[in-house]
């Protein structure tokens, strides 16, 4: 029997997109890593709402890195992707942990930054929603 492995998470870009272009097997090569925080509500056993935060790693690489580097921290985002695995080291300590290899992201709200730094982000009124980044299939790429 086949397995299903497909992950549709919505949730906002909890800090600033990490790009990086890099030389491999003799091929220039792009990645795109950020990381988004998706809330679930919930209601305890008083019947009050609670939310429980998942914090959840997203990468994309090659020409869907490109037009996903221009997402910022707080951005609402609906991904579509598949669950992998990483492990290695860093810094001398090893690290394993489960991603998302992004197939098609979907940006829902934008944050922008003003202009004075000691503002606060605009106020989701003043933002474009439902701007499609790129519906992208990664798998006919790679």
């Amino acid at each position: 029997m086949a397995t299903i492995n497909t992950v549709t998470i919505s949730g906002r870009i909890v800090r600033d997109v990490y790009f990086e272009e890099f030389r491999t097997k003799g091929k220039d090569r792009k990645k795109t890593t950020f990381r988004i925080a998706s809330n679930r509500p919930y209601k305890d056993k008083n019947q009050e709402w609670q939310e429980d935060t998942c914090f959840i790693d997203c990468k994309a690489w090659g020409y869907q890195a490109e037009k996903l580097k221009s997402l910022t921290k707080g951005s609402l985002v609906v991904i579509q992707g598949n669950l992998k695995y990483d492990e290695g080291e860093f810094n001398e300590r090893k690290y394993k942990k489960n991603f998302i290899k992004i197939n098609s992201c979907i940006l829902v709200e934008k944050k922008e930054q003003s202009n004075d730094e000691t503002n606060k982000e605009q106020s989701s009124d003043e933002t474009n929603t439902d701007e499609v980044i790129e519906e992208f299939d990664y798998d006919s790429v790679v």
